[in-house]
């Protein structure tokens, strides 16, 4: 579903500090998924019109 949704141009990114809790901060990650943090997931809620988490 990812590869999918960046195929069609959405930006995907994923949280670093949940990334690192859970021991998985070092694995590849999807091409075109990005690690990111709260402070750009906050600005994005802000700024979207949509949202979607899994």
């Amino acid at each position: 579903m990812l590869k999918s949704v960046i195929q069609k141009g959405a930006a995907v990114k994923s949280c670093g500090g949940c990334s690192e809790a859970r021991g998985i901060d070092k694995l590849p990650l999807i091409e075109g998924v990005q690690i990111s943090n709260m402070k750009e997931f906050a600005q994005w809620t802000v700024e979207c019109d949509k949202v979607l988490t899994f």
